[in-house]
């Protein structure tokens, strides 16, 4: 979603009375907050957006899963004696589901024997179902499922995999036709417990999810037009928050809202999450709300629809300054927020503090003007490190561990590759304080950093191409590209169109019918902090086919077309949300002179605040929240944030015009 400070975002059905200098102006209000103005709201991956129907419902499908398959080298091989069993339960029956089971590369079209509840289901392996993954796939006949435990039987031939990870009770093994159903028998030498691989997509909605509006301004909602001045202290004496909902038998929406003095966020400026029924005020200085709906259902065929909310109230408006002040520059204020939240790598963590000694890392990217030449820079020395691609001596592949694949790689030890020179490139950069993230695409991995000078996140292609020591960029129109814009394009058939800083070693129009397809599918991990946190993640990443259910997948539809992960979003904005922007909030004050300045903004790992209060004048650290004395006539403010390495980000400012 893209939030604007300074937006109309709605009318007033009651108008405000004239100002009266230094007294609350007193105004009755409501306002409906539907349609596209909530279009954009965060949600989890249980909820969609209807386009057509304008509301929220619960997804159309969902995944079934007992097990990350953060590892998968615990082979079960089958035969006709040696059967599995997968027991999963249902809360109500669906229309249809399908059974997903790993089997990494083997993609022979092989018969196996499935039964489901005591029907045989005939299966032959069929690669073109399974697409580009290691997943095999059967449907699961609506007929066949119930409520309640539902059992698939496999047998025959092929091999599948175990999760030993898991803690096992829903897997089993018989290893003659009339044996014993056991958990504890697993694996080759019938000794493990865990979780055969294997998830199922259910053809119906989930049993809840939640969705969560972005945080709103009440003052924005309420001024007709541009506001002139600063937003005022408001007082609600009175509120009525009522939801906009259809909700058949067997569903239910809750409604929670919380009210807050300050844009982040933050617990200690904002009120507990409460029933709407209890919001019936807004303390003093409380100017920003936010709502959630958090919809069930105990029929997977029947969802609620969530239109949104109605507002309505009583409202104090206070300050002594509204009148004099003139805003003539507003803020910049968009943003767009992500539903998942991000865990950045803390750069002066002992271990990125040695990445960055070691390597010397500041002397890598010295040469770049600008942020982007930076990280080509340091993308460049990533690849340059090593020649990847093979074995090695022990033929290990390395973890999400830059400082252990700089040394397995350069040794030429281990297996490392496209994946390791993407996740070398991404801890470097956060180690000088630049964002970044590796992004998985189809048999490929490489990395998005945040790009200040374009505001936007932009592929660094760190190690495409074996015996070729670049790292790409992609540009249209002389602006760099992101994963889902050459996901699109793809799509779209344009792709070739695209070019490349540098040039790949062969023309474009072969590049791309070569590795257009990379971009059928793309996925992120939501932290970058892997150096010194190991754990999740996937084990092997790339050795073997995709398996772990921790990354954050796109999907065009939320009925998706790889089914057999449970975290996808067709929500842009999930993926791609704005860093290092300062915003600047003001209010007035009951000063005369003096406004109210917030300052916040989505900046990871922020030291410090600054301001410049004059072109002549030096930026100087500031709290992030002051008084600002006004001088008769123009007022300009500039404001910034420092990182904790030194970067300094982007300004934004505002002009206004104060007339005592």
């Amino acid at each position: 979603m893209k939030r604007t400070a300074f937006a109309v975002l709605g009318l007033i059905f009651s108008a405000l009375p004239p100002h009266r200098a230094a007294a609350a102006d007193s105004f009755r209000w409501n306002h409906e907050l539907t349609g596209e103005a909530v279009a954009d709201s965060l949600r989890d991956a249980h909820v969609e957006w209807n386009a057509q129907e304008l509301c929220f419902t619960l997804a159309p499908t969902h995944l079934l899963s007992d097990c990350m398959g953060r590892t998968a080298t615990h082979p079960e091989p089958l035969s006709p004696e040696v059967r599995l069993k997968k027991v999963f339960h249902l809360d109500s029956r669906p229309t249809s589901a399908e059974a997903l089971f790993y089997v990494n590369w083997d993609k022979r079209p092989i018969p196996m024997e499935v039964t489901l509840n005591g029907h045989p289901i005939p299966h032959v392996r069929d690669p073109a179902k399974m697409r580009r993954g290691g997943w095999d796939r059967v449907t699961l006949p609506g007929n066949l499922l119930r409520s309640g435990a539902n059992e698939i039987v496999l047998g025959g031939t092929g091999t599948l995999f175990l999760d030993t990870d898991a803690p096992g009770g829903n897997t089993f093994k018989r290893l003659t036709r009339d044996g014993e159903w056991r958990s504890d028998t697993l694996g080759n030498d019938k000794n493990l417990r865990g979780e055969l691989l294997l998830r199922v997509r259910v053809k119906g909605f989930p049993r809840e999810g939640v969705v969560t509006s972005e945080i709103q301004d009440l003052w924005e909602l309420l001024v007709e037009g541009f506001p002139a001045g600063p937003a005022p202290i408001l007082e609600t004496q009175t509120l009525f928050l009522t939801p906009k909902v259809e909700v058949p038998p067997r569903a239910s929406v809750v409604f929670e809202a919380r009210t807050g003095a300050a844009r982040d966020g933050a617990p200690e400026h904002w009120s507990p999450w409460r029933p709407l029924e209890v919001v019936r005020s807004m303390p003093r200085g409380h100017r920003f709300f936010q709502w959630r709906a958090t919809m069930r259902t105990e029929d997977c065929l029947v969802t609620p629809r969530v239109f949104g909310i109605r507002l309505e109230g009583e409202t104090h408006r206070l300050g002594v300054n509204r009148s004099a002040v003139k805003v003539v520059e507003p803020p910049d204020q968009e943003v767009a927020v992500s539903s998942y939240p991000f865990a950045h790598a803390e750069p002066n963590h002992p271990k990125m503090k040695l990445l960055r000694d070691r390597h010397e890392l500041a002397k890598v990217v010295e040469a770049g003007k600008t942020d982007l030449e930076k990280l080509h820079l340091l993308a460049r020395w990533a690849r340059g490190r090593w020649e990847g691609w093979d074995d090695g001596v022990y033929g290990y592949s390395p973890q999400w561990d830059a400082l252990e694949i700089l040394d397995w790689g350069a040794r030429k030890l281990g297996h490392c590759m496209c994946a390791h020179y993407a996740v070398v490139f991404v801890q470097a950069a956060a180690a000088l304080g630049y964002p970044a993230r590796e992004v998985i695409l189809d048999y490929h991995c490489l990395a998005e950093a945040w790009s200040d000078e374009y505001g936007k996140w932009v592929v660094v292609d760190v190690g495409l191409l074996p015996n070729y020591p670049e790292s790409l960029l992609y540009f249209e129109n002389g602006v760099p590209l992101n994963a889902l814009e050459l996901h699109r394009r793809y799509l779209a058939g344009t792709i070739a169109s695209v070019t490349s800083s540098p040039p790949p070693n062969a023309p474009l129009p072969e590049f791309w019918n070569r590795f257009g397809d990379l971009y059928t599918r793309f996925a992120i991990p939501l932290r970058n902090d892997h150096l010194y946190v190991p754990e999740p993640q996937e084990l092997r990443h790339g050795r073997d086919q995709y398996r772990w259910d921790g990354f954050l997948w796109w999907t065009d539809s939320l009925d998706p077309e790889y089914p057999e992960f449970s975290l996808q979003s067709n929500r842009p904005e999930d993926f791609y949300w704005t860093l290092n922007k300062t915003l600047i909030d003001l209010e007035d004050t009951e000063t005369a002179g003096a406004l109210r300045v917030r300052l916040s903004g989505p900046i990871p790992n922020l030291r410090t605040f600054q301001l410049k209060r004059s072109e002549d004048d030096a930026w100087r650290d500031s709290p992030a929240e002051f008084d600002w004395n006004l001088k008769p006539g123009v007022n300009r403010l500039q404001a910034r944030a420092v990182n904790t390495m030194g970067r300094e980000l982007p300004p934004n400012a505002l002009t206004l015009e104060y007339s005592p």
